[in-house]
């Protein structure tokens, strides 16, 4: 478990635990069923003859219902990631499920540009999966997506083994 400390602008140091090359994955692993769910549904919806009709005129699916999956799957592929994590405070539905998010290396929230520069090296370099083979070898497991925009995927799980420093049911003899 490799930790990382950041000092903030306002001069307060906070240790995050970075997220691992397995946590990662297995987010990314939900965030994709997620993603194929949502273009099959689409795909589904517009095959079945009565989206096509209703909108191109005609009941057997042609070259514009299939350009429209196509868009969408594109959309949905392309845009997922970059709309989650700015509506989600830097997290996605995966991220989200097993307790990560994304933020920037100074420990701020990332803003769209820090997204957007995440989601074009995704869906450029991490679809033959250079990312996961960076994050295995990067001290700060960052895959080239998180080095160019500067950002660092931590994770916000804790210990359930802590416990409480006083005991405040305990009787000192005062009362």
């Amino acid at each position: 478990m490799r930790t990382i400390t950041i000092i903030t602008p306002s001069n307060i140091e906070i240790e995050y635990r970075l997220a691992g090359a397995g946590s990662r994955m297995g987010a990314f692993i939900i965030d994709f069923a997620i993603q194929i769910t949502a273009i099959l549904l689409i795909a589904w919806v517009i095959l079945r003859g009565t989206f096509s009709e209703i909108f191109f005129g005609t009941t057997t699916p042609g070259g514009a219902s299939i350009g429209f999956i196509l868009i969408s799957a594109f959309i949905i592929h392309f845009g997922y990631f970059i709309l989650l994590e700015m509506l989600m405070n830097g997290q996605t539905i995966g991220k989200r499920i097993l307790g990560l998010r994304v933020i920037r290396d100074n420990g701020l929230p990332i803003e769209f540009t820090h997204s957007l520069i995440r989601g074009v090296l995704r869906s450029s370099l991490d679809m033959v999966y250079i990312g996961f083979f960076v994050i295995l070898f990067s001290q700060k497991h960052k895959r080239l997506g998180d080095m160019a925009a500067g950002t660092i995927v931590v994770s916000e799980q804790y210990n359930n083994n802590l416990e409480p420093t006083a005991d405040i049911n305990k009787n000192d003899g005062f009362f």
